[in-house]
């Protein structure tokens, strides 16, 4: 999956916790029980190294506000210490509002370069399957969500950053 599709993933995962909203041990818990992932957006993040995920959200900079890099993140990124993350940590009471920053974060490269025509559903779902773990594709994961409250958190990710929402419809059989 190209980076384009889940550097935003991890980014808006460091954002989340910037915002307060939780710990990074939370967010992978909201990640793994809720989108099916096997390693939550922090653990990506301490096994990529901070730094590097750093840098690399930095390069996508340039396609606009929404693929700004947090800054908490490059702070992390300045020593490239790992997220600390507990085992057994429980969802907050705001699960949903993370799942769905987290599924729109997901859903928004997706659709670009579905609609840009830059990378496949094919090779976008094999790299979260594989490479990520995730339980099921980005585009499945799209279609099982429900439909308004997708559409809803997607429009509230673009309006946060001043981003277009994507418009291209997800395809049946993407």
């Amino acid at each position: 999956m190209p980076s384009t599709a889940f550097c935003p993933y991890y980014n808006e995962a460091a954002r989340v916790v910037a915002d307060g909203l939780a710990t990074p041990s939370q967010v992978d818990a909201v990640a793994r029980e809720r989108l099916g992932v096997a390693a939550g957006p922090f653990t990506v993040l301490n096994l990529i190294g901070p730094r590097v995920a750093g840098h690399a959200m930095a390069n996508l900079s340039p396609l606009g506000p929404f693929y700004g890099v947090s800054p908490a993140l490059l702070a992390q990124g300045v020593d490239n210490t790992p997220y600390a993350i507990e085992e057994g940590s429980i969802l907050p009471a705001n699960a949903d509002l993370i799942e769905d920053r987290l599924v729109a974060a997901i859903a928004i490269p997706a659709l670009e370069l579905l609609a840009e025509r830059v990378a496949d559903p094919i090779e976008t779902d094999r790299g979260a399957l594989m490479a990520l773990k995730f339980r099921q594709d980005p585009y499945a994961l799209m279609r099982a969500y429900p439909p308004d409250r997708l559409d809803a958190a997607i429009a509230g990710l673009c309006a946060r950053y001043g981003h277009s929402i994507p418009r291209i419809a997800l395809p049946a059989n993407a």
